[in-house]
């Protein structure tokens, strides 16, 4: 495939992402070659990416600005990356299902919301629109204007993480579950309610299909697995149909995550 030259556009912004494939992944877990995706340079005010094809370090800083106190990434990536980014933006790769388009996807990975927890947003929404031309993310307002959720990607790359006092290379995927800790949430709105349990079961499968394809893609034999989904969003998961005596969480693993789960590694 060739190079999507529209990557970059006027109103975006784009930190530090280089990777140099896309993945779309199917049901039968097979992933293939989708697109050759190399953003460009784009951001409301500056340039996002430096012209030596690393991370521009005066946007994240600006990002980081954004958070408010406790929520932001380790601070110590400001003193980390700058000598070293270069090593790592090329290997970041973008992950989506089949029947997402790669549009779709590119804004799903560009106006995501630092940090929505319960709905509550935990970032200076004026901060970031002054800096990067956007307050609220783009998959809230999906749902609104087209009646279905809007798709779900995961993020990859290959970055280096402080570990005893120590900076060592990790390989990391950013899988998304979904969000159950506020009943104005769009996956909240979209499922309870609507008899749509097999179809969040399905939606978790992909969920693990495409961090077992990342996994595959870098030739790595074993998966350090979180409960994606399942700790704090599952919070407040209701399933009106189900006669489980569980809690919340207890109730979405033990009848989605964990079944979801079995399907694909079994």
């Amino acid at each position: 495939m060739g190079q999507d030259k529209s990557l970059g556009g006027p109103g975006e912004v784009v930190i530090g992402v280089r990777g140099d494939k896309a993945f779309y992944v199917g049901e039968s877990g097979v992933y293939q070659l989708a697109a050759v995706v190399q953003p460009g340079p784009g951001s409301v005010n500056d340039p996002a990416v430096s012209q030596q094809g690393g991370l521009d370090m005066h946007a994240v800083r600006r990002l980081y600005e954004a958070y408010e106190p406790g929520y932001a990434f380790p601070e110590w990536v400001l003193r980390t990356v700058p000598g070293s980014s270069s090593r790592y933006t090329g290997t970041v790769v973008v992950y989506y299902d089949q029947g997402c388009t790669l549009s779709d996807a590119r804004q799903a990975a560009l106006f995501r919301e630092p940090a929505n927890i319960g709905m509550e947003r935990h970032y200076d929404q004026r901060t970031m629109e002054r800096n990067f031309g956007w307050r609220n993310g783009w998959y809230g307002t999906y749902l609104d204007k087209r009646k279905t959720l809007a798709p779900n990607i995961a993020i990859y790359c290959r970055t280096p993480v402080l570990y005893k006092e120590e900076y060592v290379d990790a390989h990391v995927v950013n899988a998304i579950g979904y969000a159950f800790d506020h009943k104005d949430q769009p996956d909240y709105k979209y499922f309870v309610g609507n008899q749509r349990q097999k179809e969040l079961g399905e939606r978790y499968e992909k969920v693990f299909h495409k961090i077992f394809a990342c996994a595959r893609d870098q030739g790595l034999g074993t998966v350090a697995m979180s409960l994606v989904g399942g700790g704090f969003f599952a919070e407040k998961y209701v399933d009106p149909s189900s006669k489980s005596t569980f809690g919340h969480q207890a109730t979405f693993l033990r009848e989605v995550w964990v079944p979801a789960f079995k399907r694909v590694v079994l």
